[in-house]
């Protein structure tokens, strides 16, 4: 994954130390900005593994990944004195020290739900509270500690010490990479132990908490900690939030949604509806750019203090009976956005409506000309309608009238795109 960044350098008289902003948060890894040292650019990566984690703890071979090195050469620094910190909710989960080490670190995690931390070399049990000394490249490290007991976002805090043989550093640098594990947030519908009747958030940067269903005005929320200060903004490439819904599930039944954040509309482009992907359920990605995250920030620092590190978010989500269009619908396998509208707005039985189409690419938006599509009418695993629609410009309209016995809820979907085997679902909600 690639971010845009920067690199703050602040220099602190009184206690001696050359702090380094991060190149910004990432999925399972982040990489600093170079800092520039005499012949070297210094570069810090972390990695922890695996990038998602569910309810369960015991899954396959966590590990946790630190290299320190240089860009210029692309080599491992030896020779370093450095310090790792580990934090999670503002918890200290991890203190390590280490001398006259490589800047290469490759540990194998073990899990738990306690404070206490184990770790060993080579098989040795260490005293946590020392120093590791003479680290190499064949060390084999094991650490039990709260790393990857859960997801959220890990802030790693690497200190390389002015001692370092290998530095010729006149300061002490801190560089600070934040490492976001995605995880598994339930909400049971029903107060059911069925699977069936869960709404499953997927957060792809930090831990949900409160999350509710309101069924008076159908409406989901849940609180997030985030950083909305503008410098912190400025890192990160991306937010994204997963919706996985029962398709029973009311909250299914729109052709549209809007979503708030701080009681602010976010941007109707961020909201993208996939009911491809599963055939139980519709997924909702809530995803938020670089330009939309900084705008969200100036418009909520007006109202909010959000000067703070983490600050306690409210997300919610929630329908609206006249789509906000186009609609944008990413195909089975991402190779192309299908984008849709249709007048009228509300979709009533033997009303002819009006739908607009076209197909752009999902990397650069650009319509893509010379379009073949099957537009076919699914209602209750059968087919009531299908024809085959081209375009030599890319956008087509066409005209169809929903018949009276249809259910609340038929298939819209766009197959055999161009022959790529590519289709687009969308389900849609007919009011009677």
């Amino acid at each position: 994954m690639n971010f845009i960044g920067i690199i703050i350098f602040i220099f602190l008289i009184l206690i001696n130390i050359q702090f380094v902003q991060v190149h910004g948060h990432g999925l399972s890894t982040d990489i600093s900005n170079q800092v520039d040292l005499l012949d070297k650019k210094i570069v810090v990566e972390g990695k922890l593994e695996p990038a998602y984690i569910n309810n369960s703890i015991n899954y396959t071979d966590p590990k946790f990944f630190l290299r320190i090195y240089d860009q210029l050469a692309n080599k491992t620094i030896s020779d370093l004195d450095y310090d790792i910190k580990i934090f999670s909710n503002n918890e200290l989960i991890l203190n390590l020290c280490t001398k006259s080490s490589i800047g290469l670190f490759n540990s194998k995690l073990i899990p738990t739900n306690i404070s206490e931390v184990i770790i060993s070399k080579n098989g040795k049990e260490l005293d946590s509270r020392d120093c590791i000394n003479n680290i190499n490249q064949n060390d084999i490290f094991a650490i039990t500690s709260k790393i990857l007991s859960h997801g959220g976002l890990y802030h790693l805090s690497i200190t390389l010490k002015k001692t370092s043989g290998g530095l010729a550093a006149e300061n002490d640098i801190v560089v600070d990479l934040f490492i976001s594990i995605g995880e598994d947030n339930y909400f049971n519908i029903q107060n059911s132990t069925e699977e069936k009747n869960n709404i499953i958030i997927k957060s792809y940067y930090d831990s949900l908490s409160d999350i509710n269903y309101m069924k008076e005005n159908n409406t989901l929320s849940f609180k997030m900690p985030f950083n909305w200060n503008p410098i912190y903004i400025q890192q990160m490439e991306y937010l994204h939030i997963e919706f996985v819904l029962p398709k029973f599930f009311e909250l299914s039944n729109t052709n549209s949604y809007g979503g708030l954040v701080f009681a602010k509309d976010l941007p109707r482009k961020s909201i993208v509806i996939d009911d491809y992907s599963n055939p139980n359920s519709r997924i909702i990605h809530l995803v938020l750019n670089n330009d939309q995250l900084d705008q969200l920030s100036r418009q909520i620092s007006q109202d909010n203090d959000i000067t703070s590190n983490q600050t306690l978010t409210s997300f919610t989500l929630y329908t609206i009976d006249e789509p906000q269009f186009p609609l944008d619908i990413l195909t089975s396998n991402e190779k192309f956005l299908f984008q849709i509208s249709w007048n009228p707005s509300i979709i009533t039985p033997s009303i002819p409506i009006n739908f607009i189409m076209n197909l752009q690419d999902p990397k650069t938006g650009d319509l893509v000309r010379h379009v073949n599509f099957d537009f076919v009418v699914m209602d209750q695993n059968r087919t009531i309608y299908a024809e085959n629609l081209k375009s030599s410009f890319g956008a087509l309209a066409f005209q169809y009238s929903f018949p009276d016995d249809i259910s609340n809820t038929p298939k819209l979907i766009i197959d055999n795109i161009n022959g790529d085997n590519e289709k687009a679902v969308l389900k849609l909600y007919i009011h009677k």
